[in-house]
């Protein structure tokens, strides 16, 4: 089989969309305070000690608030969206679309319930724009490699030329 450009680009997707969520996992184990839901999962499946020790590596680190607990959001966002876009490569723009916006669309959807008292957990702008940035980002690059291209063509084309 041979590589192509295709099998690289898509590979080189799937591996920041893994990396992009190992640095947000490892963020929220290693930066989030220990009462969450999951170091008690973490404790039961008998990795508590481990954690606890790569956690006091970072315990003089300190970070603005919105990295601490906005910014993993964010990442698993653009996350999902680089690996629906790897697998969903050869399909129309609409469908990538579609597939991409699931995660990002979930996120602002329970941001705004907690807004609204209707869903626990508080409610955070960041945490909004975390959720929503990648997607808007990945929604936009289409429209700007077309106008870019258009407006390659209308610059370089003989056909546009005036004589």
């Amino acid at each position: 089989m041979q590589l192509t450009n295709d099998h690289i680009c898509r590979g080189l997707s799937i591996l920041t969309s893994v990396l992009l969520l190992s640095l947000g996992g490892g963020m929220y184990v290693l930066l989030r305070p220990r009462v969450i839901l999951l170091f008690r999962m973490i404790d039961r499946i008998g990795l508590g000690s481990w954690v606890d020790a790569q956690r006091a590596h970072f315990a003089g680190f300190v970070l603005p608030e919105w990295v601490v607990y906005c910014l993993p959001n964010g990442l698993w966002s653009a996350s999902y969206i680089l690996l629906m876009d790897a697998i969903m490569k050869h399909r129309s723009l609409h469908e990538r679309l579609a597939w991409a916006c699931v995660i990002p669309v979930l996120g602002v959807i329970s941001e705004l319930l907690q807004g609204m008292g209707m869903l626990t957990g508080t409610f955070d702008t960041i945490d909004l724009a975390c959720y929503a940035v990648p997607f808007l980002i990945y929604a936009a690059l289409p429209w700007i490699r077309n106008r870019n291209e258009t407006q390659t063509q209308s610059v370089c084309s003989p056909k546009c030329k005036k004589s």
